[in-house]
């Protein structure tokens, strides 16, 4: 796989006046080095969907397109398109909030070498899913403050999804 690579130069010169005239670079072009639409997408798809870590997607795309890619601009295009989410993922939360049926769980996993917990919560059609350094309640309360009042709520007996305000527990 051959990537696209387009060079832009912006030139300026001195007038005989004194002053500086210089050109101006394409709408959206706003460093020296830039990854398009392309590259993003599948970056996006192969380490938030496909759940490739940093150092396996910096080994595809140098053996694979011949691109050094930094971990440092890895995570730059995944925290510029998780804020364009943000928005779709309230209303995923909102979803769950008025569930009639929620599952609930959290699992530990390393986030950047540190143990941390994914939450997640599920109705038929959504899952939404929170990282956390905690495993307390603290993370339920935050993330649905009024509780799940309209759910049953279904879960593996951790204390703190029991003590969720809810409309009726399961357990699983």
């Amino acid at each position: 796989i051959i990537p696209i690579t387009t060079e832009y130069r912006n030139h300026e010169i001195v007038c005989d006046c004194g002053n500086c005239q210089q050109g101006s670079y394409p709408e959206g072009l706003t460093n020296h080095i830039q990854y398009g639409k392309n590259i993003q997408s599948i970056i996006i798809y192969q380490n938030v969907y496909q759940y490739v870590p940093f150092k396996r997607l910096q080994d595809f795309f140098g053996k694979i397109m011949g691109l050094k890619i930094s971990k440092g601009t890895l995570e730059n295009i995944i925290r510029r398109t998780s804020k364009k989410a943000e928005n779709t993922y309230e209303q995923l939360r909102k979803v769950i909030e008025v569930s009639f049926f929620v599952g609930s769980d959290e699992t530990g996993a390393k986030l950047k070498g540190k143990k941390m917990w994914f939450w997640v919560w599920q109705s038929a059609i959504v899952t939404y899913i929170v990282a956390a350094c905690t495993r307390s309640k603290q993370v339920i309360e935050d993330t649905f403050p009024q509780g799940l009042p309209n759910s049953i709520l279904c879960s593996d007996r951790l204390a703190a999804q029991l003590r969720t305000l809810s409309k009726g527990t399961k357990i699983c």
